[in-house]
């Protein structure tokens, strides 16, 4: 059995941390929400130990894709879609990546290049926008409906 046939699947979780007398939330992609604090630690960059930071967070899974995606960047300057759960492939980055296929997820803070959740991997890896194959219009997005046929 391969990797990706076990990996688990990338959801968008929001970690709100509340600490100094205010709260913020920020969406993060991740396959576990104990994953998604501990990127949301390291993409805040506070100069606190992270067993600190595990009291002052918390983690629910998100009801849907945030409002800005983080994408608009792109769809501007390169005239490509990308779309949170979307499949994509990789082109044109070398051997070892040539063909190897992903997730398309929350960007973070980092906004001029796609985030990809690789089936084999457990952190999104930053790839340029015209490295990846987007599939046809037609295809759905993963998890696209879902919620609706649940009603």
């Amino acid at each position: 059995m391969s990797e990706s046939a076990t990996a688990k699947p990338v959801r968008l979780y929001e970690v709100t941390v509340s600490m100094w007398g205010q709260s913020y939330m920020r969406p993060v992609s991740a396959r576990s929400p104990a994953a998604a604090r501990y990127r949301a630690y390291l993409d805040a960059d506070l100069s606190m130990p992270f067993r600190e930071y595990l009291r002052a967070a918390s983690v629910r899974l998100s009801a849907g894709s945030p409002a800005d995606d983080g994408y608009g960047y792109i769809r501007r300057a390169y005239k490509v879609d990308p779309r949170i759960g979307q499949r994509v492939t990789l082109r044109n980055e070398g051997k070892d990546w040539e063909g190897r296929e992903g997730e398309i997820v929350y960007p973070g803070a980092s906004r001029q290049y796609v985030h990809v959740m690789f089936d084999d991997l457990d952190n999104p890896v930053v790839v340029h926008p015209l490295s990846i194959v987007f599939p046809s219009p037609s295809t759905p997005v993963i998890g696209e409906g879902e919620q609706q046929s649940a009603s």
